[in-house]
C-alpha cells in the first residue's frame, strides 16, 4: 500500500550503505595506480582522508588523488583510468562479490512490500549497482538509479547535483509533486550527507564506514546504527514533516538503533581557519557546509 504519512520516498547510497563494496573499489583503484607507477593509497588513508575519498565517484577520486600526488591530470587521462578501473572492479567483484550489510535485504523487501517509492543515488556505475541488486533479485525494488555517469565529471558528491537529479526524476512521472524534504535518504559519508542536504533532502547517516560524529558534523539529521524494518516502520508512521533534524530525532527517541549526537564543543570554523580542513576543495566544501548547518540550526 502507498504511504500516507510525511515521507513520500526513500533514497539510498549503494556502497557503504547497502553493500560493503568500498574495499573492492579501493583494491581496484590501487591496481590501476600501481600499473601507472603512481603511489598506491593504504586502506586507512583511503577511508579516513580529509578529501573524503569514500564519497567520490571514480572520476573525482582520480582527479583529487593525482592532484594530491603533485599531478594535474587531463580529462582524457582521468577518463582512461576510470575505464581501466571499471574492468578491474568487475573482475574483482566476480571473484569475491561484495556482501550486503546485515538487515539491508530484509529492509528493502519490507519497504517494497509497503509500496514505498525507493531510489538509489550512487557514485558507482549503473552496471556495478545492478550487479549487486540482481544477486538478491532487488533490481525491481528501485524506481530509478542516479549513477556516476548521470552527472557531469567533477559534479558528483559532495556537490548537490546527484540529489538534484534524483528530485527531478521523482517528479517526472508523479501527479503529486514532491519536495526534497518529503524524502529521507541514507548515506555513510560526510560528502554524501552534504550532497543530500544541499539539495534539500533529509539525510540519515549510517556509520558503516565513517564515525558517527563525522556524519553529525557534516549535517546529518539522524544517525542510526543499521537499516532495519522496525526503524523504517517508525519513520513511515510520522504524519507531519519535522521542522528540523532535531525535531526528527525527537520523534524517534527511544527507537532501537537511533544514535544521539555528542555535544560538540569544538568550533569547526576555528578548526578550518587553522588549516585542518583546507587540504582540498572537497574538504573545504564539506567544512563550510557543516559550519553553516551547525550555526543555522545550533544542532547538535
Amino acid at each position: 500500500m502507498a504511504e500516507r504519512g510525511w515521507i513520500k520516498a526513500l533514497g539510498f547510497d549503494t556502497d557503504g550503505v547497502l553493500v560493503n563494496a568500498d574495499p573492492v573499489h579501493h583494491e581496484a583503484f590501487n591496481v590501476v595506480l600501481a600499473k601507472h607507477g603512481i603511489a598506491t593509497i593504504p586502506w586507512e588513508a583511503y577511508k579516513n582522508s580529509h578529501e573524503d575519498y569514500l564519497s567520490l565517484n571514480d572520476y573525482d577520486f582520480f582527479q583529487e588523488y593525482l592532484a594530491s600526488q603533485g599531478t594535474l591530470p587531463s580529462g582524457e587521462l582521468v577518463a582512461a583510468l576510470c575505464e581501466e578501473k571499471d574492468h578491474i572492479y568487475e573482475e574483482l567483484s566476480l571473484s569475491k562479490p561484495p556482501a550486503f550489510y546485515p538487515g539491508v535485504v530484509e529492509t528493502l523487501r519490507y519497504l517494497k512490500g509497503r509500496g514505498v517509492r525507493l531510489f538509489d543515488v550512487t557514485g558507482s556505475k549503473r552496471n556495478e549497482v545492478l550487479s549487486h541488486f540482481r544477486r538478491e533479485h532487488l533490481e525491481s525494488s528501485f524506481e530509478f538509479i542516479v549513477a556516476s555517469e548521470d552527472v557531469l565529471p567533477g559534479r558528483g558528491k559532495p556537490l548537490p547535483d546527484p540529489y538534484l537529479l534524483a528530485h527531478q526524476k521523482l517528479n517526472e512521472n508523479s501527479p503529486a509533486k514532491l519536495r526534497p524534504d518529503d524524502c529521507v535518504v541514507a548515506e555513510d559519508t560526510p560528502g554524501g550527507i552534504v550532497s543530500a542536504k544541499q539539495a534539500g533532502f533529509y539525510a540519515m547517516g549510517i556509520p558503516n564506514t565513517t564515525p558517527a560524529e563525522a556524519l553529525w558534523r557534516a549535517g546529518a539529521d539522524l544517525v542510526v546504527t543499521a537499516l532495519k524494518p522496525s526503524l523504517y516502520d517508525r519513520l513511515l508512521s510520522i504524519q507531519e514533516r519535522p521542522r528540523s533534524g532535531k525535531a526528527l530525532l525527537e520523534e524517534l527517541a527511544g527507537q532501537a538503533g537511533v544514535l544521539f549526537p555528542p555535544r560538540i564543543h569544538v568550533d569547526l570554523s576555528a578548526q578550518a581557519s587553522r588549516g585542518r580542513y583546507d587540504q582540498s576543495g572537497v574538504a573545504r566544501r564539506i567544512a563550510r557546509a557543516a559550519v553553516n548547518y551547525l550555526s543555522d540550526s545550533n544542532w547538535p
